[in-house]
């Protein structure tokens, strides 16, 4: 890197060093200067190299006039106000010095020299401002409507100014010394800018700032060449040449830095997105079959936890000596926040819960393969002495619910009930289960399990424990219960049927058997089992 930014050093450096010995050349080249008098018209070839360096400054005044509406740098701004100047400049000169239109008097053109070099000397001046400035340094668009104007300003403002001057003739008295303050104060400007330039250069390693110090050196050159001879009308016509390269360099410099860098980054962002738009089918194609598999997997792991959540309910359909079981389990996503089990206490006693865990999904099923431990002890002696007093298996539930680190929002709803095939009482405590079961009797009349409705099963034990109580109803043989979870009756999310109409479907399907019945209400919600939002779960228990 270090290597190739000397070889480019180098290269200006021979730039440079080329100017000097041309403008050396061409100011002892005798030879040269009588083939062009013999084959050119000097005055004409002068006029047309004139006119190709008023182009190039034109070209550098509408980069910068461009760029600073596009940008609002502050050495734009510089940049335009300086280059208007010299562009009027050098108009107003080849008015005033081709006869073609203007045949001037030899004191007149003596002013308009002196006013010549005052307003070089401004441009020089404006330049080597410019110089200081940090290149990302911006001003305000506020006053963009007039900025838009500095050209037009700046000629109206030379123009006034030029027969001004013009009427001044004391400044014809000291003619040489003023031409000649002004041409020092023209160098030192332009080597400030150089020195300031190549500075940047040096910090930024920015290849057009060194386009331009190049293109102000060779200026200064042919103005160093100037100050110290007095030129012939070849020496002029070569010195503008070389100054037409020098002002070549800095439209150079000025377009790549303010439309070529950007230009290039649009371009590289238009491959870049070409690139991407080729290779996007590709990505997406690819990205897609990884979440495909991710999901298939997950989706495995899911269908596994559904087979070991539903491996441990009891059967769909249980028979006891004094009483008959037939259950349905719907969730509405693979794994589910709704559970229940029936199980033996003892000979003579049946244990039964149904529970609802808040929301529905992963998080829910884990929660109920929790409850299942706790709710049903695998110590005889636990399970019946708490499946008899359903009361204290929650208040038992409860109290463990709560030593575990669950999240303090999560909570369930749960009914446990026992029941005895020889007295054929059932014995009941609700845990905030907030749809009650029904109770249909053998004679056709409807009674609801509502005696107690108790409190959820929650994170607050810290400044609330509840008191469960047991409840107790006598059944008769024919008599059926039915269980449930709101699932079953939420009509906003299920659309199956109401709280209301329940217990008239139950009542309307009495006459026939359980199974009857089961399969009447395992129809209703597979007609709306595509439209299920919450899990479905009950049990039907018929007395014998």
């Amino acid at each position: 890197m270090k290597e190739n930014s000397h070889r480019k050093i180098s290269l200006y450096t021979i730039t440079l060093v080329c100017v000097v010995f041309f403008q050396w050349f061409i100011y002892n080249s005798a030879g040269l200067e009588a083939y062009l008098n013999r084959t050119f018209n000097i005055d004409q070839l002068s006029f047309l190299v004139k006119m190709v360096g008023i182009i190039i400054t034109l070209l550098v005044l509408n980069t910068s006039y461009y760029s600073l509406f596009a940008h609002f740098r502050r050495r734009m701004f510089y940049f335009v106000i300086g280059f208007s100047i010299y562009a009027v400049l050098e108009i107003m000169k080849q008015v005033f010095y081709n006869p073609l239109f203007l045949d001037l008097g030899a004191s007149t053109q003596s002013m308009f020299v002196i006013y010549y070099e005052v307003f070089f000397a401004i441009f020089t001046i404006i330049i080597a401002l410019a110089s200081v400035l940090d290149s990302k340094d911006k001003i305000s668009d506020q006053y963009a409507g007039i900025m838009k104007m500095i050209p037009l300003f700046i000629t109206l403002g030379m123009i006034v100014i030029l027969p001004l001057m013009m009427r001044n003739r004391e400044l014809l008295v000291n003619y040489y010394t003023v031409r000649r303050q002004f041409k020092v104060l023209q160098l030192a400007s332009l080597a400030t800018a150089i020195f300031f330039y190549l500075k940047f250069y040096l910090k930024e390693r920015n290849e057009h700032i060194r386009y331009f110090a190049t293109g102000l050196g060779i200026v200064f050159i042919t103005k160093g060449f100037e100050y110290f001879m007095t030129l012939t009308p070849y020496q002029l016509l070569m010195e503008s040449v070389v100054f037409s390269v020098g002002l070549w360099f800095l439209n150079i410099a000025t377009f790549r830095y303010n439309i070529g860098i950007p230009y290039q980054q649009l371009q590289s962002a238009q491959r870049q997105v070409n690139l991407y738009a080729q290779n996007l089918e590709k990505i997406v194609d690819k990205r897609t079959a990884e979440i495909e598999a991710v999901n298939l997997s997950l989706v495995k792991e899911i269908d596994q936890a559904k087979r070991i959540q539903q491996s441990i309910l009891p059967a769909k359909k249980l028979q006891f000596k004094g009483a008959l079981f037939l259950s349905e389990y719907v969730p509405c996503e693979r794994l589910s926040g709704d559970f229940y089990d029936i199980y033996p206490i003892d000979d003579d006693n049946i244990g039964m819960y149904i529970l609802d865990v808040s929301g529905h999904g992963i998080s829910a099923a884990l929660l109920t393969m929790f409850c299942n431990n706790y709710v049903r002890s695998t110590e005889n002696l636990i399970k019946r002495f708490r499946g008899l007093k359903p009361h204290r298996n929650l208040q038992n539930f409860y109290e463990e619910f709560n030593k575990m680190n669950f999240p303090d929002e999560m909570h369930m709803v749960i009914l446990f009930a026992s029941y005895n095939q020889e007295t054929r009482v059932l014995k009941y405590s609700n845990g905030g289960l907030n749809v009650h079961p029904i109770v249909l009797r053998n004679s056709g009349e409807i009674e609801y399990l509502d005696r107690n409705t108790g409190f959820p099963i929650c994170k607050i034990s810290t400044v609330f424990i509840p008191e469960y109580e047991t409840s107790e109803i006598e059944l008769s043989p024919g008599d059926r219960l039915l269980f449930f979870t709101d699932g079953l009756v939420d009509e906003r999310k299920n659309k199956i049927m109401t709280e209301e109409e329940l217990p008239l479907f139950f009542k309307a399907h009495r006459q026939g058997s359980l199974q009857d019945f089961n399969n009447a209400l395992k129809q209703k919600i597979s007609e709306a089992s595509e439209l299920l939002e919450d899990d479905i779960t009950y049990f039907i228990m018929e007395v014998q």
